[in-house]
């Protein structure tokens, strides 16, 4: 039903409609958010990665708006958006001291909170792990879709999201954060 529903959004964008450029950015933005910032692990870095994508969908809504899967695509756009900015600036690690200050420099909202508290579980785990759980988490996707969309067997993406989730129950008992 959404994937049909964000098709015939991209048909509309490919028109020049804003509104429907409007309703698929407020739809979709605390998921592709959410994703870049598993994989950046910097606040900045994936707002400004998802103003990207947004920019490419708008770009890109008419080639893309007969994909089949536009929720995968999104995903996609948003990991390769993420990996082409590490790429860019060459580095693996961020400075996740930096992003807490600049977030606190900010105006507090429940987005920044979250993030922080995600950051802060999620780099205890691996990559591959963390881009998982964000993908079935925050963005509610099956585990077959996020098998689908990463290119990786089903087994494999049960087996890495059931190893983290057990992995995160151990962290936030042992720092006593409650999940």
């Amino acid at each position: 039903m959404e994937e049909i529903r964000n098709k015939e959004l991209l048909g509309k964008i490919a028109q020049g409609e804003e509104q429907a450029f409007i309703v698929l950015y407020e739809e979709t933005r605390k998921d592709i958010f959410a994703f870049a910032l598993s994989i950046l692990k910097n606040y900045h870095d994936a707002e400004d990665v998802m103003q990207e994508v947004f920019m490419k969908v708008k770009l890109q809504a008419g080639v893309c708006k007969d994909f089949e899967n536009i929720n995968g695509w999104l995903i996609r756009v948003t990991k390769n958006t993420a990996l082409d900015l590490i790429r860019k600036k060459k580095k693996q690690v961020i400075d996740e001291e930096l992003a807490k200050d600049s977030i606190h420099a900010k105006e507090e909202s429940t987005i920044a909170d979250y993030s922080i508290f995600i950051s802060e579980l999620f780099n205890e785990l691996k990559d591959e792990e963390r881009q998982i759980v964000v993908l079935h988490l925050i963005s509610d996707l099956t585990h077959k879709t996020i098998a689908k969309t990463l290119g990786l067997p089903l087994t494999t993406v049960k087996w890495r999201y059931r190893k983290a989730i057990l992995q995160l129950e151990k962290i936030s008992k042992k720092k006593e954060w409650e999940l």
